[in-house]
């Protein structure tokens, strides 16, 4: 198991799911920057690698600039677009699961074909063995579903 994995089940206890501490991706964030920093301490301490760990801000204090808003260029804003990507697809996994959990098997079925693979309604009609009308009703009410658990978990998670 990857070092960074097993460091967030460990601590993952740690985490209050309460907007006074902060939300979950801060938490994570945070977490996988003392991680890097871990790891640039012990490289030095063992003369591994001349490079420094990043500091919170100017002169090590924490008043400044945090490390991750002074990445430079591209790169940083690449990683953070992979992070955002990612956390999205969590995000609508988990109201997947939820549409899936709070509707038929046909209905689910019906939902995903349409609205997340996009095949169209005839097509799904066609072979699911429905009519072109129930799989836009089906599509319409259990949108209004993914969006709900969409918009809960966004504000539960941050």
């Amino acid at each position: 198991m990857n070092h960074s994995l097993l460091s967030v089940c460990k601590n993952m206890q740690n985490f209050k799911a309460d907007p006074a501490y902060g939300s979950f991706k801060a938490w994570l964030l945070n977490l996988t920057r003392w991680r890097i920093t871990d790891q640039f301490r012990k490289r030095r301490r063992s003369g591994n690698t001349g490079e420094e760990p990043p500091k919170s801000g100017a002169n090590g204090d924490t008043t400044s600039t945090a490390v991750e808003e002074r990445v430079p260029g591209p790169a940083g804003n690449a990683l953070e677009a992979i992070w955002n990507d990612e956390w999205e697809k969590h995000i609508a996994d988990a109201a997947l699961e939820k549409v899936k959990q709070q509707s038929s098997a046909k209905h689910y079925q019906i939902f995903f074909l349409q609205a997340i693979k996009q095949i169209p309604s005839a097509k799904v009609a066609e072979t699911l063995n429905v009519r072109v009308d129930q799989v836009y009703l089906i599509k319409h009410r259990l949108t209004k579903v993914f969006e709900e658990a969409i918009k809960e978990l966004e504000t539960k998670l941050g």
